[in-house]
């Protein structure tokens, strides 16, 4: 952790000195915490947090309009569901629901979203030199990652699936943060990719085996294609994707054939609507979807009975403050620092949008909504131009594809490649864009 913290000054130490790029760097090494061999801790978003408000206000003391949304409809979408937050924090307070420091804590976890103005103080230049060490880094991370498969663990946070007993494979979720964008990037670049490149990152896709991830990938990456209008572009790089699929069938078999006996989407929907009592309901009676369905439908069924709470949501509430008196059935387990499992009642990583809906209303939700729609908008006008367009454009897709499955919006880590290539989108126009990240 103290390297951690070392890296992080030397982050903002580096923006002020004009190498960006270093920045840009010790980003990536915070957020993946140290490229996952620093066990993951609430320190890491502290730390970026740190990271970001500190370049912010050095830039404000400098006299540079740094938060200025001007001709910058996300910047401003950015900027009032920020100050939304806020004023939920205060009113819950003044409603002496929260204490005011619990409700900043929960506000902190979104205040990442400051880092889209960060990025747009980075220039082309910068970008392009930390291109390759980021990679290399990646690199060094996918090669850890994969020797887990064969018992070497150097990676914290490492998942075993423990079904390998009863046939099936030892699957591992800790992959390399930036491993799909790069993924991403050697697709789009069509004819001067390798085959080994593209086996060792799609095997970042394919062995953790998130069956909405894949899906998720498969409908982005052929929407891209069928979009450009011209298949022939891409057909050699798609005969290389069907070979790697053949290579990958015993996996992808399992996962989503022999390991989906408990029944199909529809059927979990089913099983999750007909629950009479919450408190009946067992993991085991249906798929992770049924989960996931079954945890909503608890938590509007609160709200619906609660009509107050619809709009502005319960309030800030923090899941470990001692207001937090929601007893929920259902919900995600969690590991305390003693060894006991806790099931939580607000907060989640299993969908998205719940557990803000749930504290901030549907207000937020349609705010939510009107920032994932201006940002496609957005990342959609240049996705067949340059590079950068392209891995914004296919990454957003497949993390709002997969959001019913994953809470894909409230992480930096995974947040950073639409927020950068967003914010680059909008300080250059499309000649400066396809000059420099050009798709051959």
């Amino acid at each position: 952790m103290i390297l951690l913290i070392f890296v992080t000054f030397w982050g903002i130490l580096s923006y002020f000195r004009n190498k960006k790029h270093f920045f840009l760097i010790s980003l990536v090494v915070v957020i993946s915490s140290g490229l996952g061999f620093v066990p993951g801790s609430v320190t890491i978003e502290d730390l970026t947090l740190v990271m970001g408000i500190t370049i912010l206000l050095g830039e404000s003391l400098m006299g540079n309009k740094v938060l200025s949304t001007s001709n910058d409809p996300i910047g401003k979408i950015i900027l009032l569901i920020l100050a939304y937050y806020f004023l939920n924090v205060v009113w819950t307070f003044v409603q002496g629901r929260e204490t005011l420091a619990f409700g900043l804590k929960v506000f902190r976890r979104d205040l990442f979203y400051i880092y889209y103005f960060v990025f747009k103080k980075i220039s082309i230049t910068d970008l392009k030199r930390a291109f390759k060490p980021i990679l290399v880094l990646t690199v060094i991370g996918g090669i850890c990652y994969y020797l887990q498969f064969v018992g070497i663990h150097l990676l914290a946070g490492s998942s075993e699936d423990l079904k390998a007993a009863k046939g099936g494979f030892v699957r591992y979720t800790n992959t390399p943060m930036l491993g799909l964008p790069f993924m991403i990037y050697y697709i789009v670049k069509k004819d001067n990719i390798k085959f080994v490149y593209l086996l060792f990152f799609i095997g970042f896709l394919i062995m953790p085996m998130s069956r909405g991830g894949i899906m998720a990938a498969a409908v982005s990456l052929a929407y891209f294609i069928w979009s450009n209008g011209r298949f022939d572009k891409y057909k050699k790089v798609v005969a290389k994707l069907l070979l790697l699929l053949l290579l990958f069938s015993p996996v992808l078999i399992w996962r989503f054939v022999k390991d989906n006996e408990r029944g199909n989407a529809m059927q979990d929907i089913t099983s999750a609507s007909t629950i009479g009592n919450y408190s009946d309901f067992e993991y085991d009676d249906g798929g992770t979807f049924t989960f996931r369905v079954a945890l909503a439908m608890e938590r509007f069924d609160y709200m619906t009975h609660h009509p107050e709470s619809l709009l502005f949501g319960v309030g800030t509430i923090h899941e470990k403050s001692p207001n937090n008196h929601f007893k929920f059935y259902i919900g995600t387990n969690s590991l305390r620092d003693d060894g006991y499992i806790e099931k939580l009642s607000i907060d989640t990583e299993d969908i998205a949008f719940i557990s803000h809906i749930f504290r901030y209303g549907f207000v937020y939700f349609f705010l939510f909504v009107y920032f994932i729609i201006l940002c496609f908008i957005r990342i959609k006008e240049d996705m067949h131009n340059n590079a950068v367009g392209a891995v914004g454009f296919i990454f957003f897709l497949m993390i709002t594809l997969n959001s019913p499955s994953s809470d894909v919006y409230s992480f930096l880590r995974i947040m950073l490649i639409p927020l950068l290539t967003i914010a680059l989108i909008q300080n250059y126009n499309k000649t400066i864009l396809n000059k420099n990240f050009p798709i051959k």
